[in-house]
């Protein structure tokens, strides 16, 4: 529960696993817009999860760009969108900010809005992309949906005998992103020295086009079979992505636990001439990764919405963790840290123009503002100011969160 107690009103907003409204609309028209400016979508109450918005969606026969965990609990009108939502669907068709059409939002005024691209469109703007917990409090957001489709996924697994092998193999990986994301592909893939895995989809795919499309990535993995590298690949068909979806993520829990964890959205030029450095890290640190953009997302205008423009020019999202048990020291906790840090740094030094995935990211990312926001920095401070002029919502490392104290507990 969220309490607003502003200029002698109080408003109590129940998000969460409350506000459950799913809202299926062949004809949707956002407000202000021209009567001929239709769109089949769905409207998302803030409690709404995915793996609910994926199941209403398909009984209208349609899918949608959204999240993927296990058991799907995460929310759709929350955190996932406002740092951007990603997607194994978004080389195809683009990021959570580039289908939202319409969301609703509750201000520190205790003012409730529609906002588009027809009204307050500079908030429309940046709750795409901008961060979460800065503007407002979305109480719903409308996306469009798309026809489902047959759907192709292809598995790879490789189990390696030594480090250089495997680092060989992931060099190999991160020069092909372009090339799979572009093509359509998406999904999640996980490093170690040991193995290597990923399992990716390809929406509205044809078996022909999917055996061409990886066929020379089978062949630059089977080059290294003499090197200690034993693959396997695959590719199946499901009638739809929404089976598969239910197949892979249905299942399972999340549980909290010790986890610090940092991103790199490396872009097409990075994969392209640091590959080796960069695989290096990546297998040292255990490496997951997320092909979610590339395709679809680097056509559409960086403009477009207050998210990182880094993110147009991305091809695949790294990601390296830290964790540890509970009761384990302090001082070995720092070590573990410092662990963490020297990857941050390793990766900005040779991608220092890539950004960073605000969403899954560490509050010890280096010069934050440009990593997370780019260029959208400025704009959205002064949009964050025009709304929010009480400063009521701040994050660490947020849109204003400068003008607090570390412990975001007073205001300069």
């Amino acid at each position: 529960m969220i309490i607003l107690g502003v200029v002698q009103r109080v408003a109590r907003l129940w998000c969460g696993h409350n506000m459950k409204n799913i809202t299926y609309n062949s004809a949707f028209v956002p407000q202000g817009a021209p009567a001929s400016e239709t769109y089949e979508a769905v409207t998302l109450g803030a409690g709404v999860q995915w793996h609910e918005a994926y199941a209403a969606v398909n009984n209208y026969g349609r899918l949608m760009v959204g999240g993927s965990s296990a058991g799907g609990s995460v929310g759709s009108s929350g955190g996932w969108l406002a740092g951007g939502g990603h997607s194994a669907l978004s080389p195809n068709y683009g990021l959570g900010v580039d289908n939202a059409l319409e969301m609703s939002v509750v201000l520190s005024s205790g003012k409730f809005l529609t906002v588009n691209r027809y009204q307050s469109s500079d908030l429309f703007w940046a709750l795409r992309g901008g961060g979460g917990s800065t503007y407002g409090i979305v109480t719903s957001v409308t996306y469009r949906t798309y026809p489902s489709v047959p759907t192709q996924l292809y598995t790879y697994q490789a189990n390696i005998t030594n480090t250089s092998a495997a680092v060989e193999l992931v060099g190999g990986l991160l020069r092909f992103q372009t090339q799979f994301t572009d093509d359509g592909w998406g999904g999640y893939g996980f490093i170690s020295a040991q193995q290597i895995s990923f399992f990716i989809f390809g929406p509205n795919m044809t078996n022909e086009t999917a055996m061409t499309s990886t066929q020379a990535w089978h062949n630059f993995s089977a080059s290294l079979t003499p090197f200690g590298v034993v693959a396997t690949d695959k590719i199946y068909y499901a009638p739809s992505w929404y089976l598969l979806y239910q197949l892979i993520f249905s299942g399972g829990v999340e549980n909290g636990q010790n986890v610090m964890i940092t991103n790199r959205l490396l872009s097409r030029d990075s994969v392209a001439t640091k590959y080796a450095e960069l695989a290096e890290i990546l297998v040292n640190c255990t490496a997951s990764f997320n092909m979610v953009a590339g395709g679809k997302v680097s056509q559409i205008n960086p403009d477009s919405a207050g998210l990182n423009p880094a993110w147009r020019k991305a091809v695949t999202e790294t990601v390296c963790g830290v964790s540890w048990d509970e009761g384990t020291s302090s001082v070995d906790i720092e070590g573990i840290i410092s662990q963490l840090k020297g990857w941050i740094k390793a990766t900005y030094d040779l991608t220092p123009n890539d950004g960073a995935y605000f969403n899954e990211a560490s509050l010890f990312e280096i010069n934050w503002q440009e990593t997370f926001f780019g260029s959208h920095y400025a704009t959205l401070k002064s949009i964050k100011d025009k709304y929010d002029p009480y400063r009521l919502f701040v994050v660490a490392e947020g849109v204003g969160s400068e003008e607090w104290n570390a412990d975001l507990t007073c205001r300069y």
